[in-house]
């Protein structure tokens, strides 16, 4: 018996050329000409901010400095798009995708690396064996911490004193949004900053990291603008908290430091954000500001239903067919279910919506199978339009997912077409941890 061209990329690869119906379904595609107009886009922006700015201590010629999260397709090809020719730094979610950057780390293709969780003791080892590897290189790894009992692990690990180079550090700071983020008013905070001035020899305070995860829930700039105006606030706070005695340049500026910040939607309300009063005190104060973002290159429905981007900008989709049907509550099952598609809600509602059919959704999902059934608006003319047009059995629908992260990291492998239907390559992504 053959392999599945689903999971084995010798045998997808013999679809390269062919029409993406040609191929098995549930299967996922990606669109390398959406993906490079959605980089494009956020390049953009931030070379517009940049062009505005007064203070730069910049060396690659931007004052505000761009790191891609790598989270989202996970793949090399994915990668080299997102860096484009403005960066050499990314964030990993997974030491997996570190790996996975071999081929750019050797190329000094990418120099710099944030492991994107607070260090964990498992993890330690793994990430002291890629220093040690890349020990007589430029390359930089760090890592976060969000509190002391953290550092007090790391401290304790007999793989940091192996390691040549000091660990730089991030401290990962809440701005009152509850997730992941030391509070800069908290007993932690105090503490994890001691610990840095007691251990200075062996750790080094990178700067501040802040993600405004519920800027999610923007439905238009001004609540995206409020976010973004939350983070800069945050990093300056941050800021204003650092001990003299940390600043390790003989100028006791904060010259080394960097402040990172970011979200989708909050990168996106960049270039529109009225933050410079607060944009201008960071940049003046010498350290280096830096904007993450994750799912720009790709987005989804969440990132469209938060109108700073739009459904058409979409860049990946399951693939699915049209199994059966039940005309009693015009209702179509389709071979895709919670694991092709997963079951993330959004503001729109439905799990999926189908490209191409404004009102269709897919509402219920089980393990290997979804209902497709229409959740439209009869007083919108496309919607109405696109209700009045069925499937037969064996059809075809392209299901763009709520959350694209999640829903890309359920499927094996990428089929990428550039523009229109036809095969132009495989991508593999790095899977699991």
């Amino acid at each position: 018996m053959e392999p599945s061209p689903l999971t084995d990329l010798t045998e997808a690869k013999k679809f390269v050329g062919q029409s993406v119906r040609t191929l098995p379904v549930p299967s996922f595609i990606v669109d390398s000409a959406k993906i490079r107009d959605n980089v494009a886009r956020m390049h953009a922006k931030l070379a517009a901010i940049n062009e505005s700015a007064t203070a730069s201590d910049s060396t690659s010629g931007f004052k505000v400095q761009f790191r891609p999260h790598i989270k989202t397709l996970k793949t090399i090809e994915a990668t080299r798009l997102a860096l484009g020719d403005m960066t050499t730094r990314v964030v990993a979610s997974t030491v997996a995708e570190i790996r996975g950057l071999k081929p750019l780390l050797d190329k000094g293709r990418v120099q710099d690396v944030l492991y994107g969780l607070p260090l964990s003791k498992s993890v330690i080892p793994q990430l002291a064996a890629v220093k040690r590897v890349y020990a007589d290189t430029d390359l930089r790894v760090s890592a976060f911490v969000d509190h002391p009992g953290q550092l007090e692990i790391l401290l304790a690990d007999p793989h940091v004193a192996a390691t040549v180079a000091k660990w730089s550090l991030f401290v990962k700071v809440d701005s009152h949004d509850n997730r992941a983020g030391v509070p800069l008013t908290s007993d932690e905070y105090a503490k994890i900053l001691t610990l840095f001035q007691e251990n200075a020899e062996r750790i080094e305070l990178a700067g501040f990291y802040v993600h405004a995860g519920t800027s999610y829930s923007a439905t238009d700039k001004a609540a995206a603008k409020k976010h973004l105006q939350r983070e800069l606030d945050t990093l300056l706070n941050a800021l204003r908290s650092v001990p003299t005695a940390l600043l390790s340049n003989k100028t006791r500026s904060f010259r080394k430091l960097v402040l990172s910040f970011g979200a989708t939607p909050t990168a996106h309300a960049l270039a529109e954000a009225d933050v410079a009063p607060v944009l201008q005190e960071l940049l003046g104060s010498g350290a280096e500001l830096e904007l993450h973002a994750g799912n720009f290159l790709a987005l989804d429905l969440q990132q469209a239903s938060s109108t700073l981007a739009t459904p058409s900008s979409i860049a990946g989709w399951t693939q699915a067919e049209i199994v059966s049907f039940y005309r009693e509550r015009n209702e179509y099952l389709v071979n895709a279910g919670v694991l092709a598609l997963t079951r993330e809600p959004g503001r729109w509602g439905g799990l999926a919506h189908v490209r191409g059919r404004p009102g269709w959704k897919i509402v219920r999902v089980s393990q290997e199978h979804g209902l497709l059934a229409w959740d439209g608006s009869e007083e919108v003319p496309e919607e109405a339009a696109s209700k009045a047009l069925g499937w037969e059995m064996g059809d075809r629908v392209d299901l763009f997912p709520q959350h694209m992260c999640i829903t890309a990291a359920m499927h094996a492998l990428y089929f990428v077409v550039d523009g229109d239907d036809t095969i132009v390559d495989v991508w593999k992504p790095w899977k699991f941890w």
